[in-house]
């Protein structure tokens, strides 16, 4: 489920998200042959990048696992050694998981050199309700659960007369 968590223990409050279904996708623009899409979502207080570089010798991937602002590097071992160098910053998780991510991709090219290309993003996590009240395709399970959970709303809101 994707929602906001609040525990209250000990006289204290904690809150945290647990998990945010709906995942956000972006993609570069393309560099010589080679683009990277970006698969975020969030899951159990981690943040999960989903990293899907596209090259003219084929698809490569790898997910990274996040919970503070970072900055790391992605080499492959292929021709025209590709690097790519990804930071994420302005990490937040309440009320909404949301951060600004700059993804820089080079290559070594014969005669040229190295080019790099640097782009940027900002991600912000739709929650489930938000998801689906935006969704063209909102599964008939989805609908029939919210009917009853608004039949049971309107049972419960309806006052009991004891009338003789």
């Amino acid at each position: 489920m994707n929602q906001n968590l609040t525990l209250a223990q000990n006289g204290s409050v904690h809150t945290d998200y647990e998990s945010v279904l709906s995942s956000v996708n972006w993609c570069t623009p393309n560099l010589m042959g080679f683009s990277l899409c970006v698969n975020a979502s969030a899951s159990g207080g981690i943040v999960i990048l989903q990293l899907n570089l596209q090259s003219p010798f084929g698809s490569y991937s790898k997910t990274f696992n996040i919970n503070s602002n970072a900055c790391f590097n992605w080499n492959l071992p292929i021709k025209l050694g590709p690097s790519i160098e990804i930071c994420v910053s302005n990490l937040t998780t309440g009320p909404r998981v949301s951060f600004s991510l700059r993804v820089g991709l080079c290559l070594t090219l014969p005669l040229i050199g190295k080019k790099c290309a640097t782009w940027s993003h900002d991600f912000v996590l739709p929650f489930m309700n938000e998801s689906m009240l935006r969704s063209e395709h909102v599964s008939s399970e989805d609908l029939a659960a919210l009917y009853v959970l608004l039949a049971h709303n309107a049972a419960a809101d309806t006052p009991v007369c004891n009338c003789h």
